[in-house]
């Protein structure tokens, strides 16, 4: 009878993990130089790093169960990274963009 009762909560923990399709986030965009890019190189920059974050999330939050603290960690501070990266840049465009609006 518990061998009978057993099989539901087997299939149901399967389905949950078939239901979880987050794919390992590929590589990190590519972030531009802001001292040199335009609005469009810049903007483009933010559409993929927010796409990126986002990717990391919805693998951290699908495969918590399944990955160990180093591997979970490693994914939470490279997005934390590619998204400081692209606020320096993005900072040092804005900065840019101040001084020639100013000349």
């Amino acid at each position: 009878m518990k061998a009978l009762l057993s099989i539901p909560a087997l299939l149901l923990a399967a389905n949950v993990n078939a239901a979880c399709i987050a794919a390992r986030p590929d590589s990190a965009p590519a972030i531009p130089d802001g001292a040199v890019s335009d609005a469009k190189a810049m903007f483009e920059a933010q559409e993929a790093t927010k796409a990126y974050v986002a990717e990391v999330e919805k693998f951290l939050e699908c495969r918590e169960d399944q990955i160990g603290i180093f591997e979970y960690n490693f994914f939470v501070t490279r997005a934390e990274e590619v998204a400081k990266s692209y606020n320096v840049e993005l900072q040092e465009y804005r900065s840019r963009e101040e001084a020639l609006a100013s000349s």
